[in-house]
Protein backbone atom coordinates (compact mmCIF):
# COMPACT_ATOMS: atom_id res chain seq x y z
CA UNK A 1 0.00 0.00 0.00
CA UNK A 2 1.45 3.06 -0.90
CA UNK A 3 0.53 7.06 0.46
CA UNK A 4 1.17 10.26 -1.57
CA UNK A 5 1.94 13.40 -0.16
CA UNK A 6 3.00 16.89 -0.66
CA UNK A 7 4.27 19.58 0.92
CA UNK A 8 4.00 22.84 -0.49
CA UNK A 9 6.02 24.36 2.31
CA UNK A 10 8.57 22.65 0.88
CA UNK A 11 9.09 23.96 -2.33
CA UNK A 12 6.70 21.11 -3.75
CA UNK A 13 8.81 18.49 -2.10
CA UNK A 14 6.70 15.08 -2.69
CA UNK A 15 6.91 12.16 -0.90
CA UNK A 16 5.26 8.52 -1.60
CA UNK A 17 5.79 5.94 1.63
CA UNK A 18 4.86 2.50 0.67
CA UNK A 19 4.23 -0.18 2.86
CA UNK A 20 5.73 -3.65 1.09
CA UNK A 21 4.97 -6.78 2.51
CA UNK A 22 8.31 -8.26 3.79
CA UNK A 23 7.37 -11.40 6.18
CA UNK A 24 5.66 -14.63 4.03
CA UNK A 25 3.66 -16.15 7.16
CA UNK A 26 5.22 -19.28 9.23
CA UNK A 27 3.56 -21.34 11.09
CA UNK A 28 3.93 -23.75 13.57
CA UNK A 29 2.18 -26.58 14.85
CA UNK A 30 3.67 -27.78 18.37
CA UNK A 31 3.20 -31.47 17.98
CA UNK A 32 1.73 -33.38 14.80
CA UNK A 33 -0.60 -36.22 16.76
CA UNK A 34 -2.54 -35.26 19.96
CA UNK A 35 -4.52 -38.34 21.89
CA UNK A 36 -7.65 -37.27 23.73
CA UNK A 37 -11.13 -39.21 25.49
CA UNK A 38 -14.50 -38.19 23.73
CA UNK A 39 -15.75 -36.12 26.35
CA UNK A 40 -12.49 -34.15 27.49
CA UNK A 41 -11.91 -30.50 26.47
CA UNK A 42 -9.04 -29.92 24.21
CA UNK A 43 -7.09 -27.12 22.13
CA UNK A 44 -4.82 -27.71 18.54
CA UNK A 45 -2.73 -24.67 18.98
CA UNK A 46 -1.77 -23.05 16.01
CA UNK A 47 1.49 -20.27 15.69
CA UNK A 48 1.70 -17.63 12.72
CA UNK A 49 3.87 -15.27 11.98
CA UNK A 50 4.41 -12.53 9.01
CA UNK A 51 4.65 -9.44 8.06
CA UNK A 52 1.43 -7.81 7.69
CA UNK A 53 0.38 -10.43 9.93
CA UNK A 54 -1.42 -13.02 8.67
CA UNK A 55 -4.69 -14.24 8.81
CA UNK A 56 -5.46 -17.98 9.95
CA UNK A 57 -7.83 -20.48 9.14
CA UNK A 58 -8.24 -24.19 10.09
CA UNK A 59 -9.11 -26.88 7.64
CA UNK A 60 -10.60 -30.13 8.78
CA UNK A 61 -10.18 -33.52 6.44
CA UNK A 62 -9.79 -30.73 3.52
CA UNK A 63 -12.73 -28.48 4.12
CA UNK A 64 -12.52 -25.30 6.29
CA UNK A 65 -14.19 -25.14 9.35
CA UNK A 66 -16.37 -22.22 9.88
CA UNK A 67 -15.62 -19.71 12.26
CA UNK A 68 -18.62 -20.97 14.37
CA UNK A 69 -18.24 -24.51 13.20
CA UNK A 70 -20.31 -26.09 15.54
CA UNK A 71 -21.40 -25.35 19.03
CA UNK A 72 -18.27 -27.08 20.78
CA UNK A 73 -15.70 -25.90 18.46
CA UNK A 74 -14.08 -21.97 18.55
CA UNK A 75 -11.41 -20.66 17.20
CA UNK A 76 -9.88 -18.54 19.70
CA UNK A 77 -8.03 -15.04 19.22
CA UNK A 78 -4.51 -16.63 19.50
CA UNK A 79 -5.85 -19.21 16.34
CA UNK A 80 -6.07 -22.32 18.49
CA UNK A 81 -9.15 -24.31 17.71
CA UNK A 82 -11.13 -25.27 20.91
CA UNK A 83 -13.04 -28.23 21.65
CA UNK A 84 -15.88 -27.99 24.22
CA UNK A 85 -15.58 -31.05 24.51
CA UNK A 86 -14.28 -33.45 22.07
CA UNK A 87 -16.39 -35.81 20.25
CA UNK A 88 -15.39 -39.40 18.44
CA UNK A 89 -16.55 -37.83 15.15
CA UNK A 90 -13.91 -34.72 15.55
CA UNK A 91 -11.24 -36.93 14.95
CA UNK A 92 -8.91 -36.85 11.88
CA UNK A 93 -6.40 -34.70 10.10
CA UNK A 94 -6.21 -30.42 10.87
CA UNK A 95 -4.32 -27.80 9.32
CA UNK A 96 -3.66 -24.78 10.20
CA UNK A 97 -2.96 -22.40 7.69
CA UNK A 98 -1.73 -19.08 7.56
CA UNK A 99 -2.03 -16.03 4.57
CA UNK A 100 -1.21 -12.53 4.06
CA UNK A 101 -0.16 -10.31 0.85
CA UNK A 102 3.71 -11.93 1.04
CA UNK A 103 1.77 -15.50 0.87
CA UNK A 104 0.88 -18.50 2.47
CA UNK A 105 2.23 -21.08 5.13
CA UNK A 106 0.58 -24.28 6.44
CA UNK A 107 1.34 -26.77 9.23
CA UNK A 108 -0.86 -29.91 10.44
CA UNK A 109 -1.67 -32.15 12.66
CA UNK A 110 -3.66 -35.82 13.41
CA UNK A 111 -6.16 -35.56 15.91
CA UNK A 112 -7.05 -38.79 17.65
CA UNK A 113 -10.70 -39.23 19.73
CA UNK A 114 -10.79 -42.29 21.59
CA UNK A 115 -14.38 -44.13 23.14
CA UNK A 116 -17.66 -43.01 21.73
Amino acid sequence: MCIYSSVEALAFTEFIFCHIPTGVPVVTVPINSISTVAGSNIMLECGASGDPAPSVVWFYNSVQVPSSATPHITQSTSNSLIFSPAQFSDRGQYVCQATNAAGQDSDSLQLVVNGK
